[in-house]
């Protein structure tokens, strides 16, 4: 039965975490970095999305040092502008700087915010990387909601090891109980 489940949640997983984005960046990463430093000099949210949202996909590292700013800012918008370019960036800096901003960020910024935490989880699974496991498989009921435990399995099911395999099943360990009908 527990086989079943996670075959089940891999082949979700393929389903409901998209691919990189491997379109070409519209623009390079030096212009990036300079619309992106403009955007925070103006300090309009708009403008500050739009910046970030140009610069999504560019895996240079001082796009992503300039994107890790966007977690100063207070609105909600550009912090999920933000996680979602950080998550679509194929670079292991952008991975790394997901996971600063889980253990360090979250607690001031995402706390109350349900909907940015799930999407922190989800962007930080999108990476595959098996050093999000241990994030991934850390505190699972704190906070916990259904987009939250769902971000969770499925970051889990993304990454394609034997330690993501044995975090899934301490997950479906530590929710309890022996099933239904079982």
């Amino acid at each position: 039965m527990l086989y079943r489940y996670l075959a089940a949640i891999l082949l979700i997983s393929a389903l409901a975490l998209p691919a990189w984005a491997d379109e070409p960046a519209a623009i390079d990463a030096d212009t990036a970095v300079a619309q992106l430093k403009e955007a925070y000099e103006i300090g309009d949210d708009a403008v500050i999305v739009e910046a970030i949202d140009m610069a999504a996909g560019i895996a240079d590292p001082g796009v992503i040092k300039e994107l890790e700013k966007a977690f100063k800012v207070k609105s909600p918008a550009v912090v999920e502008a933000a996680l979602r370019a950080l998550g679509t960036t194929r670079h292991e800096k952008a991975l790394d700087a997901l996971h600063r901003v889980y253990l360090r960020v979250y607690k001031k910024k995402l706390e109350g915010h349900e909907d940015l935490f799930a999407l922190l989880i989800k962007e930080i699974g999108r990476h595959g990387d098996e050093s999000s496991v241990d994030i991934l498989t850390k505190s699972p009921f704190s906070n916990l909601t259904y987009d939250v435990g769902v971000a969770r399995m499925m970051g889990l099911s993304n990454i394609r090891s034997t330690k993501a395999i044995e975090g899934l099943i301490k997950l479906s360990r530590q929710s309890g109980g022996r099933g239904r009908g079982a």
